[in-house]
């Protein structure tokens, strides 16, 4: 590859700088004062010069215009169908519609997508502009990322044809031909999980307060309900020890049964209570008859998601300084060992998928008249779960 830079003409604000790769990465920066009045960093293309190179200079002229008579950018004139007006249409039709979790990712994705594209008219947008865009995305930020901000442009697209900003079935973002990454595949082992709770606990045994000792214990028992019930961690935390109660089944036996809505599909979960995390219920209920506290309360009586992935990162470490392989352990693997430990227990396929919350019909206010069909097969999944011997201790 050429260490020629592929840009030689000299315009204000462009930038250029060879990746380690050998490819070239060209952007146009503005300065201090230009920044201030909200001019953003853009990125260009170093395969199409020109565009380039025109596109800057278009940059550079409005920045210093603005400069010179102290007005703030206008990222969407009144009338004008860029793509800065469309976040803005899309951010109040359509975003608050989503749950918050996910509308707080969703503005991070736009908010890239504004800095590249704000200032381009929606119907320009072509297929090859959104290719090229997805490959240096994916140099700059990774497959994973790439994948993301396509896929939030898409759906921008989708909505500015209904509301005829480009014509039907012009999406630029379909069949772009870009690589897609390969699911996570990560699971926890059993040697890792105990490394998890033998690090909550050293944490709690060294904290300088009972609440903190609390807190640190806590996190072992939110990774015993996110793998044991195989669900996901905002579920987990929203749990409330009113979605907790005993049911007599057929066989006259008395079991706890967790009933809540699922976040992400919003449809009805109902199933038995992991015999490991039968004791934290049963601790909460004796510590509190208040149905609407929360059964893993946090800091605050609510763990909000923040302070969680922190207070999980630092549980994390802590066992990462015995067992170096927790380092890359996300928390959103819990679940899926969860379902792969009730496979290697004997539940089917369809039984694991009751339990995750991935089939339809499910109701689970009946699950304490009827026992229906969806209750006891995501059941017979939590029965399956067993924790496989580990080949290696870590005490506390």
């Amino acid at each position: 590859m050429s260490t020629r830079p592929p840009i030689r003409d000299k315009v204000t604000g462009l930038r250029q700088r060879r990746r380690a790769d050998g490819t070239w990465r060209v952007w146009w920066e503005p300065n201090t004062p230009q920044r201030q009045l909200g001019h953003k960093t853009v990125e260009l293309d170093a395969d199409r010069p020109t565009w380039s190179v025109a596109q800057a200079k278009k940059l550079a002229r409005s920045a210093s215009k603005g400069v010179a008579q102290g007005k703030p950018l206008e990222r969407a004139r009144a009338g004008a169908r860029t793509i800065s007006a469309l976040i803005s249409a899309y951010e109040t039709d359509e975003l608050p519609r989503k749950k918050p979790a996910t509308q707080a990712g969703y503005r991070g994705w736009l908010s890239i997508i504004d800095a590249k594209w704000g200032t381009e008219l929606a119907r320009d947008l072509t297929g090859g502009m959104m290719y090229r865009w997805g490959r240096a995305l994916q140099r700059d930020r990774g497959e994973t990322q790439a994948k993301r901000v396509i896929a939030v442009m898409s759906i921008l697209m989708s909505y500015a044809e209904r509301i005829d900003w480009r014509p039907k079935n012009s999406n630029p973002c379909f069949r772009l031909g870009l690589e897609v990454p390969d699911p996570r595949q990560r699971m926890a082992t059993p040697e890792e999980v105990e490394a998890i709770e033998a690090a909550s606990e050293r944490l709690a045994q060294s904290a300088i307060s009972a609440e903190k000792a609390e807190l640190w214990r806590r996190v072992a028992d939110a990774v015993r309900l996110s793998l044991f019930q195989a669900q996901r961690q905002e579920d987990v935390r929203a749990a409330k020890l009113g979605d907790f109660s005993t049911f007599r089944g057929p066989d006259g036996n008395a079991v706890w049964v967790w009933k809540f809505t699922r976040s992400k599909r919003q449809n009805e979960g109902g199933m038995e209570v992991h015999p490991e995390n039968v004791a934290l219920i049963e601790r909460r209920w004796a510590e509190t008859d208040n149905p609407s506290d929360h059964l893993l309360p946090g800091r605050n009586g609510f763990w909000k998601q923040d302070e969680f992935q922190k207070d999980w990162a630092a549980v994390r470490a802590e066992a990462a300084k015995r067992l170096p392989t927790c380092a890359t352990l996300q928390f959103r693997d819990l679940r899926r060992t969860g379902a792969v430990w009730s496979r290697q227990g004997g539940a089917s396929k369809s039984d694991v998928g009751d339990l995750m919350g991935n089939s339809a019909g499910q109701n689970a206010r009946l699950a304490t008249t009827y026992m229906p069909e969806t209750y006891e097969t995501s059941s017979r999944a939590i029965r399956a779960i067993r924790r496989p011997p580990s080949t290696k201790r870590d005490s506390a």
